[in-house]
């Protein structure tokens, strides 16, 4: 992915550190431990300003996006996050059936600070679990007493 160094220098405090420094007269940066898809999305952000959305988003790539942007800290990422918050939530929907694709958008969302999807999958989370326990125990009625 090719992008001018000057506007990175311009968008970021970590570039501008890397080219004043040891990267001065390089050509060419190499990040082996991120994903060219996150990497595509935080540069493309940081560069125009405008969400660039992925063709799937998994609890791994919002990590990853979300590990980036604080890496090369990306001005404003809570506007970046709120755009892959939206994604992670719709597919929390998507996959509302799948119990460990739930628990892990729920650690993701937990670590990302991504609190609609983190409660969108409790409340799935929830639902299942009842389903299951349903399902287990049968369905007779709970009753509460209540004395006064």
């Amino acid at each position: 992915m090719y992008t001018p160094k000057e506007a990175l220098y311009f968008c970021s405090p970590f570039f501008r550190e890397y080219f004043n420094g040891s990267g001065r007269d390089s050509e060419k940066m190499e990040f082996l431990d991120i994903s060219v898809e996150a990497a595509r999305t935080v540069v493309t952000y940081m560069v125009t300003s405008t969400f660039s959305a992925p063709p799937s988003i998994t609890p791994s790539l919002a990590r990853d996006i979300y590990n980036l942007g604080n890496r090369f800290d990306v001005m404003q990422l809570s506007g970046l996050m709120v755009a892959v918050e939206r994604l992670g939530y719709l597919d929390v929907i998507e996959n509302s059936e799948l119990m460990e694709v739930l628990i892990e958008w729920f650690v993701t969302a937990h670590e990302c600070h991504m609190n609609k999807v983190q409660n969108a999958a409790v409340a799935y989370l929830t639902s299942l679990h009842q389903a299951q326990y349903l399902a287990e125990y049968g369905d007779g009625e709970v009753t509460t007493s209540l004395s006064f």
